[in-house]
């Protein structure tokens, strides 16, 4: 049976399961109920094909009424939250689902909500996952999110996560620094970004050396003598020297 899996594999898998609830015929005593995994699996399959959708208003009401598995993973290993964070539909609606966990992921490749939103998003949805407590992680090919913005055509995106004290010396398993990636790309608004943000670590040294917290909200960082510094740095490498 050919199957669509970005729309109907869920429909269809909750139509299997279901169908043992079901009598075959009015002569034929109705099968067993589910079981406590089967009845998992169909609620996960209809959850995963609503928000595949899009649908707004059922995946609001799977929430509301407390049935909704939110940390669930389809086939690919994607939560919702991430196949929100590339879509960009409904990230707060299910951000705001209880036990949503903005760092839970079952894909392969070891991609989770916030290196997908590094790649595809806003700075705004950037900034709410670091602000639900999303952690800087690697995929298994060792990208960092500053590797993913490198590809983001939005250098703000990049900048919130040097704010946030994401490594701009970071080398994935290919050798390359998120600086290297975006010339990769082609995306020159982020590479220089990056660039003039070795040059002004490598100028400022002692700053560097700082602790930056993290200041999303204001787009700026202060360091802990409470001055004022422009944006861009925090985050691995030695004091004073470029990354190399």
């Amino acid at each position: 049976m050919s199957v669509d899996p970005a729309d109907g594999w869920g429909r269809v898998m909750e139509a299997r399961l279901l169908r043992k609830t079901q009598p075959a015929s009015p002569q034929r005593a109705p099968s067993p109920k589910l079981t406590p995994a089967e009845a998992d699996a169909a609620a996960a399959a209809r959850w995963l094909s609503m928000v595949r959708r899009g649908s707004y208003k059922a995946v609001s009401d799977g929430i509301r009424q407390g049935w909704a598995p939110i940390n669930s993973a389809d086939e690919a290993g994607f939560t919702a939250l991430m196949r929100c964070c590339v879509s960009g539909q409904m990230l707060e609606l299910v951000l705001d689902g209880k036990g949503c966990d903005v760092n839970h992921t079952a894909a392969p490749d070891g991609s989770t909500p916030l290196l997908l939103a590094a790649r595809h998003r806003s700075v705004r949805t950037v900034h709410t996952l670091l602000s639900r407590g999303a952690r800087l992680t690697r995929d298994t090919k060792g990208a960092s999110v500053l590797h993913k913005a490198a590809a983001n055509p939005n250098p703000a995106v990049a900048q919130l996560l040097l704010e946030a004290s994401a490594d701009p010396c970071a080398r994935d398993s290919e050798g390359r620094c998120p600086l290297g990636a975006a010339l990769l790309n082609g995306n020159e608004p982020v590479a220089l970004l990056l660039m003039r943000w070795q040059q002004a670590r490598a100028a400022r040294p002692a700053l560097h050396a700082m602790s930056f917290p993290y200041a999303a909200a204001r787009g700026t960082v202060r360091h802990q003598g409470g001055g004022k510094a422009s944006a861009g740095g925090g985050g691995g490498g030695a004091p004073g020297r470029g990354c190399g």
